[in-house]
C-alpha cells in the first residue's frame, strides 16, 4: 500500500525534461562544537543540506528514492550521526520553545522541505519502506534519549509537501532546505528530487541520484563550503 501511494505522489503529474534545468545538492555548516552548548556531542558539527534549483519560482515537491535506483542515503565516514532526544523526524514537530531548556535540540538531525521548525507554514509528510533504518527509527521522536546512528539508507520512500506551500519555493537564493545533519565525520547526502518548474505541477521534472558532500571541519573552526 505504501509503495503504491509513493508512486501516486511522484507520478501523478506529467513529467518532462528541459536540458537547461538542473539541480545541485549543497551543504552549509551551522555549528562546530566549541563546548559552549550543554548537551551537544563533543567533536561533532551540524550541517544543513539544500537543493539548489534554477528558478526563483521553482517548487521542490519531494525528496525521494525508488526501489531499483540509488537509495536515499546519509553517510558519514565515522558512521556517527547524532539525534537529540528533544528533536523530531521532521521540522513539523520542532518547537523552538524547547531550545530554552535544551539548547542542544536546535542541532537535532531531521528532514524537511524549506521549513526550520513548526512555526513555519506548510507541512512535511513522509512515507518509508523498511530498509536499513526507517524514518521513525533513524530520526527519532521527541521524548526519547539522545542517540548516535550509523548510515541511513532508504531504498523506497519520500518526504514531500503540496504545491502552493511557500516553504517549497526556491526564492531569490534558489535554495530549498531539505535536511539538518549532525556528525563528526565527512558527510554525503544522496537523493532524488521532484521539482515543479516555475511552480507548475504539469511541468514536473524528476532528478534522480544527486549527491553532495562536505568535509569534517577542523574543531572550533568554521569553514566556508
Amino acid at each position: 500500500m505504501r509503495k503504491n501511494l509513493l508512486a501516486v505522489i511522484l507520478i501523478c503529474t506529467f513529467s518532462h525534461t528541459l536540458d537547461a534545468q538542473d539541480v545541485e545538492v549543497e551543504f552549509e555548516l551551522v555549528y562546530t562544537d566549541d563546548e559552549t552548548v550543554v548537551g551537544y556531542p563533543s567533536g561533532f558539527s551540524t550541517w544543513r543540506v539544500f537543493v539548489h534549483l534554477m528558478n526563483a519560482d521553482d517548487f521542490l515537491s519531494a525528496v525521494y528514492s525508488v526501489e531499483g535506483q540509488q537509495p536515499l542515503t546519509i553517510t558519514s565516514t565515522t558512521q556517527q550521526v547524532w539525534n537529540s532526544g528533544w528533536g523530531a523526524v521532521t521540522t513539523n514537530d520542532i518547537n523552538v520553545s524547547t531550545f530554552t531548556d535544551h539548547p542542544e535540540a536546535q542541532y537535532d538531525t531531521w528532514v524537511t522541505i524549506g521549513e526550520e521548525d513548526s512555526s513555519a507554514p506548510g507541512d512535511i509528510f513522509y512515507i518509508a519502506q523498511p530498509s536499513n533504518a526507517t524514518m521513525d527509527d533513524y530520526f527519532g521522536t521527541a521524548g526519547l534519549a539522545d542517540e548516535v546512528h550509523g548510515d541511513f539508507v532508504m531504498e523506497d520512500g519520500t518526504w514531500f509537501n503540496f504545491n502552493g506551500d511557500v516553504n517549497g519555493v526556491a526564492g531569490d537564493d534558489l535554495k530549498v532546505l531539505v535536511a539538518q545533519i549532525t556528525t563528526n565525520g565527512d558527510i554525503e547526502f544522496c537523493a532524488s528530487f521532484q521539482v515543479f518548474v516555475h511552480g507548475v505541477s504539469a511541468d514536473a521534472e524528476f532528478f534522480d541520484n544527486y549527491c553532495g558532500s562536505a568535509l569534517n571541519p577542523i574543531p572550533n573552526v568554521i569553514v566556508d563550503n
